[in-house]
């Protein structure tokens, strides 16, 4: 069978603030425009290591499959914007 499991997701759910996804969207595009080469984030669980074409996100500390999962730079960088928009919704008191 088959899991929806994803580090993708781990990831974009670790993202609390605007600012958050904002400093993550900064990185990102220092990446696409040549500014790095490359660059990796690490979160408490999670990691991503951010290519001009592709991001490689792995979980730490799971056991489910898989723990590594690519997505290609710009679909990341909008799940990040997505996720961005959403997070007043998200954490609503």
């Amino acid at each position: 069978m088959k899991s929806n499991y994803s580090p993708i997701s781990d990831f974009v759910e670790d993202i609390a603030t605007e600012e958050e996804a904002d400093e993550y969207i900064e990185y990102i595009e220092k990446v696409l425009n040549g500014s790095y080469d490359n660059f990796e984030i690490q979160l408490n669980a999670t990691s991503v290591f951010i290519k001009k074409d592709i991001a490689i996100l792995e979980h730490f500390f799971t056991s489910k499959e898989p723990n590594e999962n690519t997505i290609e730079t710009e679909q990341f960088k909008e799940l990040i914007l997505t996720w961005k928009e959403k997070l007043p919704e998200r954490f609503r008191s």
